[in-house]
């Protein structure tokens, strides 16, 4: 409604530009200030999204200086039992003078990147999601050993190359500058993968040289020579 209202005066006023001496400045600085207001208008409305983060409605409020994403309480009824639950709201009833009291035009570039950070960070929690979800507990590492006791890894190149994805991910994820949120967690998956890698690697190694070893030893020369 308010953007409604805003549109229809700024037409008035263009409407009135004719009737006006060309040295005329306060129409141009009304009109100015009203487009302003309407592209702000627009900010808030772009703000009221369901993907935000609590800590992204308090930054809101902060930058705007009132409540503008708040909590209420409100009751829940059902066949057994009544329940009171926090709901989170928009303060939905705003007026031009109350957007020119707090000056919350002059906030506008603040609103926007809090828009972008949350949609960014949304982002960079799905990557995470898939790291999370390619490492789960259903994905078992089969490590079975020989005839002899010795360590053997089925599917090993599958393996070496879903933990160089994951550290691919990961490092997009901490090259962001919307980050650092995610420092700790993107940190803790980063060294957690680079040591299970490294643990494969001395498994592997120690199966090769086995092996080698193996070869050498099984020689029938190398046997008789032994027994000597």
């Amino acid at each position: 409604m308010l953007l409604k209202e805003i549109e229809e005066m700024l037409g008035i006023l263009n409407k009135s530009k004719a009737y006006l001496r060309d040295d005329n400045e306060c129409s141009e600085k009304l009109i100015s200030k009203l487009r302003s207001y309407r592209d702000l208008i627009v900010s808030l409305n772009k703000l009221v999204s369901p993907t935000y983060e609590e800590r992204h409605k308090a930054e809101l409020n902060e930058i705007v200086g009132f409540d503008f994403y708040y909590k209420e309480k409100v009751k829940k009824t059902d066949d057994l039992d009544e329940k009171v639950l926090e709901v989170t709201k928009v303060h939905t009833e705003l007026t031009i003078g109350e957007l020119i009291t707090k000056e919350v035009d002059t906030k506008v570039k603040e609103l926007v990147y809090i828009d972008v950070k949350a949609k960014k960070e949304k982002d960079l929690q799905a990557i995470l999601d898939v790291v999370h979800a390619n490492w789960n507990t259903d994905n078992k590492i089969s490590i079975t050993t020989t005839g002899k006791g010795i360590p053997e890894i089925k599917q090993a190149d599958d393996i070496f190359e879903q933990i160089d994805d994951s550290l691919a991910k990961i490092a997009d994820v901490q090259s962001s500058k919307f980050a650092p949120h995610f420092a700790e967690v993107a940190e803790k998956w980063s060294l957690d993968l680079q040591m299970f890698q490294k643990f494969l690697m001395e498994i592997l190694q120690c199966y090769r040289t086995y092996n080698f070893l193996d070869n050498i030893f099984k020689a029938k020369d190398i046997r008789v020579g032994l027994e000597k």
